[in-house]
Order: C-alpha cells, then structure tokens, then sequence
C-alpha cells in the first residue's frame, strides 16, 4: 500500500474511531456513491457481510436519506433484488451540515 493511502486510511480511521462511526457504512455508501447503483448481494460480497448484516447498514443510510432503494425481478426469475442509489444532494446537505457544525464561531 503506498504511503500516501496508508496515511489517508489511518487518519480516516481515527476520525471513525473518535466519532464512533461505522467505518463499513462509510465504505458501503462510498461505493454506491461511486457505482451509482449497487445490489444488495453486491454489498455483501465486497465486504464479507450477511444478508442481515448488509441490511443493517443499508436501512441505517436508508433512513438518513442518503440512499434510496428500487426493487425488481432477479433477470433469471430467482426472485427479487433490491438495489440501492444514492441521494447525492442529501450526501451533499449532510457533509455541509457537519461542516457548519464543526466551524462554530465557539469552536477554536
């Protein structure tokens, strides 16, 4: 791993740790973000987790807003498949809001 991503994972860890954010929900909604649409069974696969555990960080960005979710017939008829998209403008709002948050008047 080069040093320069190392750095950046280390630093993004901390920041994770510090306040108590689940570092697999930012990765999850990093790669719908990046994919722009992604399957449950997608999730799942990338990052080792159970069906359960997939939902649980799927509902939790769900219900904040910043995913939405459509749902359609398995190409082979095997049943249904949920796929997930971002909300991009919520993703946006949210990192603003934490930003003001973070720059109160008060803070320094």
């Amino acid at each position: 791993m080069r040093a320069d991503v190392r750095a950046e994972s280390e630093s993004s860890a901390r920041i994770f740790r510090a306040l108590s954010i689940s570092p697999t929900r930012v990765e999850i909604l990093r790669q719908i973000i990046d994919q722009q649409e992604v399957s449950t069974a997608d999730i799942m696969s990338k990052f080792g987790l159970t069906r359960n555990g997939a939902r649980s960080h799927l509902v939790s960005l769900s219900t904040e807003g910043l995913i939405t979710y459509r749902r359609s017939t398995h190409p082979r008829g095997s049943g249904p498949i949920t796929y997930w998209r971002p909300d991009v403008d919520e993703v946006a709002l949210l990192l603003d809001e934490l930003s003001l948050y973070l720059h109160l008047p008060n803070f320094r």
